[in-house]
């Protein structure tokens, strides 16, 4: 009996560290995975914010020329 107790203690330490190495891999990845949905939403946002100021300056614009086209009437034919 004696002489399973240091392989039981050996047994457990082997565990204990493959635990360890297992819980910090997962952590990483789930860290990276995270870090990478950040930086999709990120990126998003901003092609979202750009979108919105193009579509504010077109619709500026537009505005605009329909103003100048009242008040300056031109008659173009083609």
């Amino acid at each position: 009996m004696n002489s399973k107790k240091p392989y039981l203690f050996v047994d457990r330490r082997v565990e204990h560290i493959f635990k360890t190495l297992v819980d910090r891999t997962i952590r990483k990845q789930r860290s990276e995975e995270r870090r990478l949905a950040e930086r999709r939403i990120t990126k998003y946002r901003v092609q979202a914010r750009k979108s919105c100021i193009l579509d504010a300056r077109s619709y500026r614009t537009a505005r605009r020329l329909l103003f100048l086209r009242r008040v300056l009437p031109v008659d173009i034919q083609v």
